[in-house]
């Protein structure tokens, strides 16, 4: 039989997209996407970011300095929550991964991001997401807002050339 708190924890509304602190993401109609942090709820951070596009102050963040020289669209409105984390450092690594992960940092091909993220220099974290890449392809995770569901990103040139060799063998 049930209790009157088995009832009413049962009813409880659900907190808003990006109402929470953690990493998101954010696309371009170009194709390039934008990986971030905030402590803040991500939808007021997204909000910052829109407003210093507004008035030009290009230098506060990657995805600002983007838009200066871009003809394409941000899409403000539907941020990707990565992961949601309040605590400092587990949001810097989650960041830092997720640039790797979903290939937004330096001399990358979708980069916005202008930096690695906290603490990983390494590239070792790189075969493993391509491996995940390649074999869960449709995961929301891949996919640029912009684009149709059915669209999968093409891996950049390193990984390709790491996919064949794999396959000769």
């Amino acid at each position: 039989m049930p209790n009157l708190k088995t009832i009413l924890c049962k009813n409880k509304d659900k907190l808003p997209a990006n109402s929470a602190p953690g990493v998101y993401k954010l696309d371009c109609s170009c194709g390039k996407s934008y990986v971030g942090e905030t402590k803040k709820k991500i939808s007021t951070r997204v909000g910052e970011h829109q407003r210093d596009v507004q008035n030009g102050k290009w230098k506060n963040s990657g995805v600002t300095e983007h838009c200066k020289d871009c003809n394409g669209n941000i899409n403000w409105l539907n941020p990707s929550t990565l992961h949601q984390e309040s605590r400092w450092h587990p949001r810097k690594v989650t960041e830092a991964l997720e640039i790797q992960c979903q290939r937004t940092g330096p001399n990358e091909i979708g980069q916005m991001n202008r930096d690695t993220g906290y603490k990983l220099h390494s590239q070792t974290w790189r075969s493993f997401f391509f491996e995940w890449r390649r074999k869960q392809p449709k995961l929301k995770r891949w996919q640029n807002h912009w684009f149709k569901e059915n669209d999968t990103i093409v891996p950049n040139q390193e990984e390709a050339d790491v996919n064949d060799a794999s396959q000769s063998d």
